[in-house]
């Protein structure tokens, strides 16, 4: 509701089950806090008018939909399985373990930011559409991973960011046409 947050204590846990939706619609830009764990099955929508911050560990594998405004996770954010979708940016300031789905967008240029303290682990066979993802933190591209970027997505790894790609894939970064690295 209007001007309230959720504070995460004690190791409590919130389900958003498969089929169910999360709205974000609160003036507090620190909708969810603390030390506990979101875990994300259904939907979790940006549906207000405020730049949302998650500060807890979120785990994903349904959908997230940034709506129009700036939607950070500055925590630990387990991109599992699912979809990130909307046309807001998607800011990470913690950890950042991308193991599967498709983090896209429906406007080109919208984007991924990781930041000088975030450290990015891309494990599986991962997807980047329509975003733009701006790294000045570290991303560490491992296993048999592949990164595709598709639908005019950009991958730029900006002053202060380091890229460390010891993937065994064939083609670990791989794109569209039009698509950037």
């Amino acid at each position: 509701s209007v001007g309230n947050d959720i504070r995460i204590t004690g190791g409590a846990v919130i389900n958003n089950q498969a089929g169910a939706t999360w709205n974000l619609a609160t003036t507090i830009g620190s909708a969810v806090t603390g030390g506990g764990t979101f875990n994300n099955f259904g939907t979790v929508a940006n549906t207000g008018s405020t730049h949302y911050q998650l500060q807890t560990v979120f785990n994903n594998s349904g959908v997230v939909n940034t709506g129009e405004r700036t939607f950070g996770i500055n925590g630990t954010f387990n991109m599992l399985a699912g979809s990130v979708t909307g046309n807001g940016d998607l800011e990470l300031g913690g950890t950042f373990n991308w193991s599967g789905g498709t983090i896209g967008s429906d406007l080109r240029g919208v984007l991924l930011r990781t930041f000088g303290t975030t450290t990015s682990n891309v494990t599986q066979n991962v997807t980047l559409g329509r975003r733009r993802w701006v790294n000045t933190g570290t991303v560490n591209q491992s296993g048999a991973s592949r990164v595709t970027h598709g639908g005019e997505a950009r991958i730029d790894n900006e002053v202060g960011g380091t890229w460390n790609l010891s993937s065994t894939h064939a083609t670990p970064l791989a794109g569209d046409p039009g698509s950037i690295f």
